[in-house]
């Protein structure tokens, strides 16, 4: 029987907001994504904690980020290659 991450997300929503608690575990992963952005300005390494198949769906952590903007417009994404 296989765990589904929607039932996992909605079980870790039941335990936070149970201990008044109200991030979710997105907010949550969206904190822990920023954060390990900010501290190593490095969108490969952020893509591969997330899971993510590609740096384009990870560059919204760089994009929220002051420094992030230039690094986000330098990366090449395949557009032009």
């Amino acid at each position: 029987n296989q765990v589904k991450p929607h039932n996992v997300s909605h079980a870790v929503n039941r335990f936070l907001h149970g201990i008044a608690i109200d991030s979710t575990a997105h907010t949550l992963r969206h904190a822990f994504a920023t954060a390990a952005y900010r501290a190593s300005t490095d969108i490969l390494l952020v893509q591969n904690l997330l899971g993510h198949a590609s740096p384009q769906t990870t560059s919204i952590y760089a994009q929220a980020d002051p420094r992030g903007g230039d690094i986000v417009k330098a990366l090449s994404f395949g557009e032009d290659a």
